[in-house]
């Protein structure tokens, strides 16, 4: 899609779609207002487009940092109850041990 060079005199603009079996279907559109009207539309949907991908991109990034910090703070929250004398008996809930103070 886009601006193609077809003869000596100039560029034109052709607007690419992809039929239902596949193959490509080019339609002319010219190279006058009409044609510039529809490249502008075309870059605008095209940046929409790219910067939705980008803050799906940010936002996956963001929640695995999430998933990695919440492991971490498993990981000291459970190192602290065992220093402090708890245990848990087949993943259950924390307890302090008997005979301790």
């Amino acid at each position: 899609m886009g601006w193609e060079r077809r003869s000596k005199n100039g560029v034109y603009y052709y607007r690419s779609t992809r039929r239902s079996d596949g193959s490509i279907q080019k339609r002319y559109l010219g190279n006058g207002a009409k044609a510039r009207k529809e490249a502008r539309r075309q870059a605008i949907k095209k940046a929409q487009r790219e910067a939705v991908r980008k803050a799906v991109a940010e936002s996956s990034n963001a929640m695995r940092l999430l998933g990695e910090l919440e492991n971490d703070c498993q990981t000291l929250y459970e190192a602290a109850c065992l220093a402090a004398g708890f245990h848990r008996l087949n993943y259950g809930p924390w307890r302090r041990k008997r005979g301790r103070q």
